[in-house]
């Protein structure tokens, strides 16, 4: 979904569909970003653990006459931001922070 940007970024504490999750649902169905099954399951992940359903709810959408659904660039790491992760190791971030100056 090019319209949408190069990245989904939360500008808020809360996203927004966290926010509004028990409402969204049905919302998405009708407009066809979503099926009527994917909004059970995604209700169910809502009532676990509501950011997680942020992140699942981006993973599942899809245009209702395309089918795109969001790149996986969207939800990749930003280049200017370090590594995560077991292989990063303290020199490392250093070196990468001293490069982006």
């Amino acid at each position: 979904m090019p319209a949408l940007g190069g990245r989904a970024i939360g500008t808020k504490a809360q996203p927004l569909a966290v926010r509004h999750g028990g409402a969204i649902g049905a919302q998405l169905v009708r407009t066809g970003l979503i099926s009527a099954a994917e909004c059970e399951a995604l209700h169910e992940v809502f009532q676990y653990n509501p950011l997680l359903f942020d992140l699942v709810l981006k993973l599942t959408v899809r245009h209702p006459s395309t089918g795109a659904m969001l790149p996986a660039s969207v939800f990749g790491a930003h280049p200017l931001l370090p590594p995560l992760g077991p292989d990063a190791s303290e020199a490392t971030l250093r070196q990468q922070r001293a490069d982006a100056v």
